[in-house]
């Protein structure tokens, strides 16, 4: 909805002319900026939202695309319950951060992942590989009346950033199951299983 989207390149000073319009997205909507950028624009479609840059990119809108998230080694703000879509996040080492209030439908991570808040949700929290906590952070998938029973499962090591283990992990599921916590580096205690 702005005639010239050239002017798009220059976003880092400019933040007028950033179209507002729904986009549907059937192949990859990439972010490589090095500034913090919201997406405020619904997403739809079959794509993927692609993020490699610098900055901090958020997900403000109730989106609905179903190609997934790839963070890489970047840092998401998701700052509405469903800001991911129908699909899955990938990280290789990016940094994940909730908005407070936002609880998720569920959350599947496919790689290593930084947690920087609070993962709350309705249905299951799955994380496939690594998860690093850098600030004091709860897990909980008991965020609505039917969500008693999710399942938190981590298929690899949970770690801190601080040697002495000072971060500390609450996890909530209700009567779910929580299933192989292993203790990596700078957290104390043991595996629960």
């Amino acid at each position: 909805d702005y005639r010239n989207l050239i002017n798009l390149t220059s976003v880092n000073s400019r933040t007028d002319i950033i179209p507002t319009s729904a986009i549907t997205n059937n192949g990859t909507l990439s972010f490589e900026g090095s500034a913090d950028f919201t997406l405020s624009n619904l997403v739809s479609g079959t794509g993927q939202i692609d993020h490699s840059g610098g900055g901090n990119l958020t997900l403000s809108n109730a989106n609905t695309y179903s190609g997934g998230t790839n963070i890489h080694g970047s840092h998401l703000t998701l700052s509405n319950t469903n800001a991911l879509g129908t699909s899955s996040l990938t990280s290789n080492g990016g940094t994940l951060s909730v908005a407070n209030s936002v609880i998720l439908p569920s959350l599947t991570v496919n790689g290593a992942i930084t947690l920087d808040t609070n993962i709350l949700t309705t249905g299951t929290q799955t994380y496939n590989d690594a998860v690093t906590l850098t600030n004091s952070v709860t897990l909980n998938s008991t965020g609505g009346a039917d969500a008693a029973h999710q399942a938190i499962t981590f298929a690899s090591t949970l770690n801190g950033t601080a040697s002495d283990g000072s971060k500390a992990l609450t996890i909530t599921a209700g009567s779910g199951t929580v299933t192989n916590v292993a203790t990596g580096t700078g957290l104390t205690g043991g595996p629960i299983t």
